[in-house]
């Protein structure tokens, strides 16, 4: 039975499940000899001589029963290669309240995560800053001064944190003094900041949606009694 101890969390419905049969199942693909043939995950992970092999890994989601599939390469050509082929990317679906110019930058940065890490920090950069000048509704400037503007309204270790994500996103978007420089920047390191930009989106907008919400809840439930009080 397969039984892989990391938890998953499912980009349709955002409930996390464990990765384990019958909720997980991978399939290896390879040429031996000029034949196509299969395997099972465990021969993938073994010390196996072979020019390239492919992983196809498949977790649905026992929540909503929705499939992801991505893929695993192995061997000289593949190496590490990973590939999202449904959905495109592992991005969660955020409420449409979120501006669509917000998600829609989070989205791409998660798209091109594996692709080019460095182009995926430069989105997520920008996301960043579209947040801080809607949610606070900061006057545009740089992203630098945008953050010294709402730096009353966050805690230090937010705005530390913010600073530091606008310099490894200036890393993808600006070239050095010396064009032979290279900075590269990592998969698990773009990642980071695609982590923060959901942080942010929970702790920043839907926080605020469901406190107003609850709010309003509360208020038409004392409407709702006052009037029923005066009926009678």
């Amino acid at each position: 039975m397969t039984n892989i101890s990391n938890a998953f969390t499912c980009p349709f419905c955002n409930v996390t499940y464990k990765l384990e049969e019958p909720n997980y199942g991978a399939l290896v693909l390879y040429f031996d000899g000029g034949e196509l043939k299969s395997a099972s995950e465990y021969w993938y992970s073994r010390d196996v001589n072979f020019d390239d092999a492919l992983k196809v890994m498949f977790k649905k989601c026992p929540s909503c029963n929705k499939t992801v599939i991505e893929t695993l390469g192995k061997g000289d050509q593949l190496k590490d290669e990973f590939t999202h082929i449904h959905p495109k990317s592992l991005a969660k679906q955020f409420p449409e309240y979120i501006p669509s110019s917000i998600r829609q930058d989070y989205e791409e940065a998660y798209a091109i995560l594996h692709l080019s890490p460095k182009a995926s920090a430069t989105l997520s950069r920008r996301a960043m800053q579209g947040m801080i000048r809607d949610f606070f509704e900061v006057k545009p400037d740089t992203l630098y001064k945008e953050i010294d503007q709402i730096e009353n309204q966050i805690s230090p270790t937010v705005k530390k944190t913010l600073n530091a994500a606008r310099k490894i996103g200036n890393i993808g978007a600006h070239m050095e003094n010396d064009i032979n420089t290279i900075v590269e920047i990592s998969d698990g390191e773009a990642e980071k900041l695609i982590k923060l930009n959901e942080y942010l989106i929970k702790n920043w907008y839907i926080e605020r949606h469901d406190s107003d919400t609850l709010m309003k809840e509360i208020q038409d439930i004392n409407t709702n009694k006052q009037d029923n009080k005066k009926k009678h």
